[in-house]
């Protein structure tokens, strides 16, 4: 069944799109150095299950040293080829989990241990805090 037939964008989305009704979308931000200012000015970046942009997220964090958390979903082995782990390609969830982990010496992980509904989730999240990028401030 097409996403345009039950009325879904994404794996992500529920089927009940009236829920949304009267809530206030975000503002979308068009210029770049709007962009970059908010970008900047933010304390904190979440990724809960950011699929393609996970790594992108931790790469943002670090590069600004700002607190994160994300919860790595999908690997995306096909899109991205050149993660490389012990001179392999990431395929696998454990590998992508380990392959983050590499980024930064302090980074931490923990299991949420949440269970949806009929089956298995990716649970594991990958954190820093802001004390974290002290001891690495020559990196």
């Amino acid at each position: 069944q097409k996403a345009e037939e039950t009325g879904r964008c994404g794996h992500h989305q529920s089927l009940e799109l009236e829920r949304a009704e009267g809530v206030p979308r975000a503002l979308r931000i068009v210029d770049a150095t709007e962009a970059l200012e908010a970008i900047e000015s933010c304390g904190l970046i979440l990724g809960f299950h950011p699929d393609q942009a996970t790594e992108t997220c931790i790469d943002l964090a670090l590069h600004l040293r700002r607190p994160f958390a994300v919860c790595p979903c999908c690997v995306f082995p096909k899109e991205f080829p050149e993660r490389k782990l012990r001179g392999r390609t990431v395929k696998t969830y454990p590998d992508f989990i380990e392959y983050l982990q590499q980024k930064h010496p302090a980074m931490r992980s923990e299991d949420l241990c949440f269970e949806p509904e009929g089956g298995y989730s990716r649970s594991i999240v990958l954190y820093m805090l802001e004390e974290d990028f002290e001891p690495c401030a020559n990196m």
